[in-house]
């Protein structure tokens, strides 16, 4: 909504969803910002149960669906850091819902950020399971936190192997390569390092931290 005020059907699908999440008075704020841009709508009904007591399936898909929608929109335009935001709310409203989550992993994955990916990677992948990708990036995101960890513990080898996993998946991501090839020096393996090094060096020069070893 804040990047296309003018879509009424935005803001009533933002609304929706607050109120299937149980947060109608934070829908009633929305729906007054809205009037604010000229958009008028009824007073807020209560939410569709199921004789359980939950929210009806059938609107929750349907909120889902309109989010899917924008976020595909915003993504074929390359409004990377819109379709960030905006699978940030979808997670918040919709957090058993797998698009969001694996939207939002690969938002962090497109700035090799690993770390950052690693927990909607790990929400995403228990969400679809049959998503052999999402496996093989989940796989990379937790072997650089493993290969870290280790490295911390001067356990070099172990480092090393958990690292290597991450270049199976991403062969130049400058932080694995540099990591490598301190671990290859420390190990006594200097010629080794040196195509790490050059990796790393190669991605991002006037990064400091790649030029100590």
């Amino acid at each position: 909504v804040a990047l296309c005020p003018e879509r009424r059907d935005y803001w009533a699908a933002y609304a929706d969803a607050l109120v299937l999440a149980g947060q109608r008075e934070r829908a009633a704020q929305v729906l007054e910002s809205a009037r604010e841009h000229g958009l008028v709508f009824d007073a807020i009904a209560a939410a569709p149960e199921q004789s359980g007591g939950e929210p009806a399936a059938e609107p929750m898909d349907a909120v889902a669906n309109e989010f899917i929608a924008t976020l595909e929109t915003l993504s074929a335009k390359g409004l990377n850091d819109s379709v960030e935001q905006l699978a940030q709310q979808m997670v918040q409203l919709l957090p058993e819902h797998g698009y969001g989550w694996k939207t939002l992993a690969y938002a962090h994955l497109r700035r090799g950020d690993l770390a950052g990916a690693l927990l909607p990677l790990t929400r995403a992948t228990s969400l679809l399971p049959y998503d052999d990708e999402l496996k093989r990036y989940h796989r990379a995101a937790a072997a650089m936190e493993e290969g870290l960890a280790l490295d911390a513990k001067r356990d070099f080898v172990n480092a090393g192997k958990s690292l290597q996993e991450v270049l199976a998946v991403y062969p130049d991501h400058p932080d694995a390569n540099h990591k490598l090839g301190v671990i290859a020096i420390r190990l006594g393996q200097a010629e080794a390092a040196v195509p790490y090094l050059e990796r790393a060096l190669g991605s991002d020069p006037n990064k400091m931290q790649y030029w100590e070893i």
